[in-house]
């Protein structure tokens, strides 16, 4: 039945295996700078992404259903994890020797 389906999808998390983490997996092969590089535009990337995701969900808060805007600020709030996540990365790289 699909009500099972919907909640099993909201009871459980699942893992995301993204080509992000097949990139990590990889980052030995790679000298520093180019590391550095690629994850100071993924940053760059993911702040555009939710700038543009913000001026959206702002455009449209007053007609959204309660549960679309859920789903909106789920996806902000993920994105806004991840540049942290990157952004310290970066510096954990930067700091590193040996890379």
């Amino acid at each position: 039945r699909w009500e099972k389906a919907i909640l099993i999808t909201l009871s459980h998390p699942s893992m995301n295996n993204s080509d992000f983490q097949l990139g990590l997996s990889n980052l030995v092969h790679l000298d520093k700078k180019r590391i550095i590089s690629a994850l100071e535009n993924y940053h760059c990337e993911l702040e555009q992404k939710n700038h543009q995701l913000f001026k959206k969900q702002e455009c449209q808060s007053d007609h959204l259903p309660w549960n679309v805007s859920a789903m909106f600020d789920l996806s902000l709030a993920q994105i806004n994890t991840e540049l942290k996540w990157v952004k310290n990365f970066i510096e954990t790289i930067k700091r590193r020797k040996g890379v």
